[in-house]
């Protein structure tokens, strides 16, 4: 049987109801939401009355969602809670307490003034951003108990604190032959009365951490490493240690370098003035002298008839004329030089060494009253002569001489006599070698009775002969 269907009127009806009942219904939930909502921003807001705002910053401490007296028993609590870091030298770190200084902390100002600024129902426009608050407040503290704490750290003990100590100039290196700058230390000494102020400023303001060397709390050096007048300084010293001169004494050297002028360096007492020591330098010329100069003393000589004597006297020799190398050295040192150098003399040798009369000189017997003339290691000449008279005091000189000079055609004079003579070779002040034209006969024993007043008289030939030989400076060899 076929089922029968509901009239388009009864259609029409049904879905109306449906309509209504679907707007009814989402009409209540929408009611019932806004009823909850309502609510809840009312209780939420009633909350906030009492309550600081979520993010509520006061005095540095995070109040959020606390009453007044809450957030005022919290920012008391930092007080016994406090811990103010130390950070030393030597990467020390220690720590102070606020508890064992009795720190408190008064809040000067009512936290519900802070709370009447903020409005209870206006949490929603506040609760997601933070707000900071300053109250009046103060750090109140034992100040005896304060300062027996700084005083009882580690780093404020006498045994601990190193004293500062300014760059400086370090002692001559042999090894680098220089001098360098000795970086300052900086030391750990701590400034008392500063450290102790600004820990007070630390804990007033509840910082966390203290750089002891950021806030200045310790006795700083006067001179660092980086001064120029140090610099300035070390380049004076090295460029006088710098200096290398080398002597020349034949085959034997003599290096004076930094190793010996270091020693010749005079820095002025509190002042940065250096000076070279005249003493040491003038010292150093003297024991090259005493050394290499052969002036005045004796020497071994072989004679023409193989014998080995000792020679002394006569004014033969290197003589070093200190005065004059000391000034040259000076300006040497001062310009930090290397060279190599002869001393100045007043008066030179054939050579160097203990045979400084070299192969080329007169030698003169007096005994035997006989001459010869080596030159370069070879006897070229020899003669007969007449010497100084003993009897009247005109003894001859002995020792070592040089040829003054070389004259031809020479007049002698004495206090009793006036004597011409061809070929003058004096050797010994106005003692010297001369052809004597008025002998008719030389050698034996005529100096005994008829000598002359010192000089040597030789043969005109052989006087001629020599005096062609010879040169200015050439050794006499007298015994």
């Amino acid at each position: 049987m076929k089922r029968k269907g509901l009239s388009s009127e009864n259609q029409k009806e049904s879905k109306t109801r449906k309509k209504f009942r679907d707007w009814f219904r989402w009409r209540y939930i929408a009611v019932l939401t806004g009823a909850l909502l309502l609510l809840t921003y009312l209780g939420v807001s009633v909350y906030y009355m009492n309550h600081f705002y979520k993010g509520t910053i006061i005095n540095h401490v995070n109040c959020s969602n606390m009453t007044p007296e809450e957030a005022d028993a919290k920012i008391k609590e930092v007080a016994k809670t406090y811990v103010l870091t130390l950070e030393e030298r030597n990467d020390l770190t220690e720590q102070i307490k606020g508890s064992d200084f009795d720190m408190v902390y008064v809040l000067n100002g009512d936290l519900r003034d802070v709370k009447g600024n903020q409005n209870g129902f206006l949490w929603p426009y506040c609760i997601f951003a933070d707000s900071e608050e300053t109250v009046p407040s103060s750090i109140e503290f034992d100040a005896g108990k304060f300062d027996d704490v700084l005083n009882g750290l580690t780093g404020m003990q006498k045994d601990y604190m190193k004293k500062p100590v300014n760059a400086k100039i370090s002692v001559y290196l042999p090894e680098r032959k220089a001098y360098e700058i000795v970086p300052e230390d900086n030391g750990s000494t701590i400034l008392k009365e500063r450290f102790a102020e600004k820990c007070r400023e630390a804990v007033q303001f509840l910082k966390p951490t203290l750089s002891l060397e950021q806030e200045g709390c310790y006795k700083e050096v006067s001179i660092k490493a980086d001064s120029k007048e140090l610099k300035r300084v070390l380049k004076t010293l090295n460029r006088y240690v710098k200096t290398e001169i080398t002597y020349q004494f034949g085959e034997k050297t003599e290096v004076l370098d930094g190793d010996l002028i270091h020693q010749f360096l005079r820095r002025k007492k509190n002042s940065n003035q250096i000076t070279l020591s005249d003493g040491f330098i003038k010292e150093y010329i003297k024991n090259l002298a005493r050394k290499y100069d052969t002036f005045g003393k004796s020497r071994e000589f072989k004679t023409n008839s193989g014998k080995q004597i000792t020679i002394s006297g006569g004014d033969y020799g290197w003589w070093m004329d200190q005065a004059k190398e000391f000034k040259e050295l000076k300006k040497l040192i001062e310009r930090g030089k290397k060279k190599e150098r002869k001393p100045i003399y007043f008066q030179k040798a054939v050579e160097y060494g203990k045979l400084d009369y070299g192969n080329t000189y007169v030698e003169i017997n007096l005994n035997a009253q006989h001459m010869y003339f080596y030159k370069n290691g070879k006897k070229v000449l020899e003669t007969d002569v007449v010497t100084g008279n003993p009897s009247r005091g005109n003894e001859s000189p002995t020792g070592i001489f040089g040829v003054m000079y070389k004259e031809h055609g020479a007049v002698l004079r004495g206090e009793d006599y006036e004597t011409p003579v061809e070929f003058w070779m004096p050797f010994s002040g106005d003692v010297g070698l001369h052809d004597a034209t008025w002998r008719s006969s030389f050698g034996g024993n005529i100096y005994r009775s008829n000598g002359s007043h010192g000089c040597i008289n030789m043969p005109y030939a052989k006087a001629k002969q020599l005096f062609q030989m010879i040169e200015q400076g050439t050794p006499v060899i007298c015994y």
